[in-house]
């Protein structure tokens, strides 16, 4: 599987922190702070992961995935958020996207990025 991973987070300091972190383990990251940036700019790159924080302005990361996952069934959505309300996670759930809740352990997400290159994807979203 392509190593290129879309990221997408409104701070910028943990888009910093996050892309930093994932080439430390071979990962090529493109990072966005503006989720309509990234739907725009999604069809020119396609990439086949794509980790987003959930809480941003104008679109939420969960309604930005869907959008990119209509873009590409294949794609791989990963959702961050430490605002756990019940709501939000139940939404996650239902559209069958991972979740991971801040803070996370980053070897846990490391983890899944490498389930999902050898093919053990357990999440499949619509």
């Amino acid at each position: 599987m392509n190593n290129t991973i879309m990221l997408l987070d409104d701070n910028e300091i943990t888009l910093k922190n996050l892309s930093t972190a994932l080439k430390m383990h071979g990962y090529e990251t493109t990072s966005y702070t503006d989720p309509v940036e990234a739907i725009d700019s999604y069809s020119d790159h396609q990439f086949p992961i794509i980790i987003s924080d959930y809480q941003m302005p104008m679109i939420n990361g969960l309604e930005t995935v869907k959008i990119l996952k209509k873009l590409n069934q294949k794609l791989h959505c990963i959702l961050y958020t430490g605002y756990p309300r019940e709501e939000i996670l139940q939404n996650i759930a239902a559209a069958k996207f991972k979740l991971f809740l801040k803070p996370f352990k980053f070897a846990e997400m490391l983890n899944y990025l490498d389930e999902i290159g050898n093919g053990k994807e357990i999440y499949k979203g619509n």
